[in-house]
């Protein structure tokens, strides 16, 4: 089919319109409102479509789960009247290096940007409050995403990489966010390193509050004698390090979480 040519008075594109078909460029009338479920995207991995370039316009608010999944886009700038991104909405698209996502959107699903390799910096807007499980999973080339302090919830995994035949999920994206905010708290929960803009520096060993580079129980030990005042002395560090469940002082939850910790981190 090559390129496509729309109709002006279309409002809607409806799930699975344009499924398995062999379209390379695509311009989105003003007048659609909505991108349905795989109403590009496809959902076999060795079947992916042709999609290269598409054009959504400003009347566009929602984008469905595999609206575009497998689609070989390189770039992609969403309007400002999304108000969210489904699950696997550009997943699988390997040839994404550059998204722009809109201060309107408020939800990012789950795996919506799953395995979008050739992905390498995003920054989330202000307006977004939820990203989902493994929202940018497999992102390999991801190097840095800026999360504001509007995130009131990131799920699982929702940065990681995990390498072919490895059961250990790592984060080598640079995690830029605020102190107290969402971002810090998925950074202890997964042990990922995580830039602190009002610092100006990387933390990665939460929970070493003893500071010899390493997490142990007597880092857990010396939680509980704090939580318990039964010692005193604490700096700004040690609770920054160790204060885990973020609740602004030590006590025997920071313990339980520094004992869960995976050994030497």
């Amino acid at each position: 089919w090559g390129e496509l040519i729309l109709p002006n008075d279309l409002t809607e594109i409806n799930n699975c319109t344009f499924y398995g078909w062999e379209i390379t460029s695509l311009e989105i009338p003003e007048s659609v409102t909505k991108i349905g479920n795989s109403a590009f995207g496809y959902r076999v991995y060795n079947n992916p479509r042709n999609l290269m370039e598409i054009i959504i316009p400003n009347s566009v608010t929602e984008i469905g789960e595999y609206a575009f999944a497998y689609c070989p886009l390189a770039d992609v700038a969403m309007p400002n009247g999304v108000t969210k991104i489904g699950p696997l909405a550009f997943g699988v698209c390997r040839s994404l290096t550059n998204i722009v996502i809109p201060n309107s959107v408020t939800h990012i699903e789950e795996r919506a940007f799953i395995s979008c390799i050739s992905l390498t910096e995003v920054t989330i807007p202000d307006s977004v409050i939820e990203i989902g499980d493994s929202a940018f999973y497999g992102c390999s080339s991801l190097e840095k995403i800026t999360i504001p302090e509007n995130v009131i919830s990131i799920g699982r995994n929702a940065f990681a990489f995990r390498e072919t035949n490895s059961t250990q999920f790592t984060h080598t994206v640079k995690i830029n966010c605020h102190l107290g905010s969402a971002g810090v708290d998925y950074s202890i929960k997964n042990n990922a390193p995580v830039y602190i803009i009002e610092l100006g520096r990387t933390i990665d060993n939460f929970g070493d509050i003893d500071g010899d580079g390493a997490v142990t129980t007597l880092d857990a030990r010396k939680a509980l004698r704090l939580a318990s005042a039964m010692e005193t002395g604490v700096n700004d560090e040690m609770l920054l390090l160790g204060d885990l469940n973020q609740s602004g002082f030590f006590d025997i939850e920071d313990a339980n979480i520094i004992i869960q910790r995976p050994a030497g981190m």
